[in-house]
């Protein structure tokens, strides 16, 4: 299990369900992105179970609708 993934200031426009394969991680990221959307399963089984923190600071438009499970 990783502690943080770091993913500010990229040009990631999409998270999907496949985003986060396997990964195992408590705190991630995504400050400064072009973030477009987000499919509302993109958070879950395996990651969920890991993941403490998201960070999403500045979105590239106000329409974006983020999901919240759990």
């Amino acid at each position: 299990v990783y502690d943080t993934l770091n993913l500010s200031f990229n040009f990631i426009r999409t998270l999907t369900n496949q985003s986060w394969n396997h990964l195992k991680v408590k705190k991630i990221f995504l400050q400064q992105n072009l973030i477009e959307s987000i499919d509302p399963h993109a958070f879950e089984h395996p990651l969920l179970h890991y993941l403490e923190e998201l960070h999403i600071d500045v979105l590239n438009n106000g329409s974006l609708e983020f999901f919240c499970h759990g």
